[in-house]
């Protein structure tokens, strides 16, 4: 049925981002035709088939 994938990136945040919660999505995609897959299910999901993986608050005290 479905396949898990691990794959771990870093994000850089810069010391100019507003405070704020920010939601953090991610999404798959096909090469040839470049097309999104489909999320097909999940507890947040988004237009453009992007699923929400996290909810992070950035607090810029400068």
């Amino acid at each position: 049925m479905g396949q898990i994938f691990i794959d771990e990136h870093e994000i850089p945040i810069g010391d100019d981002i507003p405070s704020g919660t920010y939601l953090v999505t991610a999404g798959m995609y096909h090469l040839d035709p470049v097309q999104n897959l489909p999320v097909l299910s999940g507890p947040t999901t988004l237009p453009g088939d992007r699923m929400v993986i996290a909810q992070i608050e950035i607090r810029n005290d400068q």
